[in-house]
């Protein structure tokens, strides 16, 4: 045999290797192996929505990392304490005090409506 021949030959061989590669690929390698259990899918379903709160519990405090909830400093009122957050006792205000109070909760509480 010449060198020529067993060149096509082997390329013949390749040829057909390969187109046989190409057809079990395209007829085996979309499809699983074997039938999943109703098990193995519901295990499936439950690790993607436990991956999914997980990424939406990271976004979330991701989101919430730029919030401060602390009380609010005395940086902009000079010479002042810290801006009380809960309100005094009604003791320690005055009938005066009182009155003005109870007008802008009925003035809000009217906006509001």
């Amino acid at each position: 045999m010449s060198i020529k021949m067993q060149i096509k030959d082997v390329a013949k061989r390749l040829h057909i290797v390969l187109f046989v590669g190409l057809y079990i690929l395209a007829h085996c390698g979309a499809q699983p192996l074997r039938k999943r259990s109703v098990s193995e899918v519901q295990l499936m379903h439950n690790v993607w929505e436990h991956k999914h709160a997980l990424d939406r519990q990271d976004w979330l405090q991701m989101k919430l990392g730029n919030i401060h909830t602390g009380s609010i400093s005395s940086a902009g009122r000079p010479g002042k304490g810290p801006l009380l957050l809960t309100p005094p006792d009604s003791k320690d205000l005055s009938p005066e005090q009182i009155t003005l109070d109870m007008n802008l909760l009925d003035l809000n509480s009217r906006h509001s409506h």
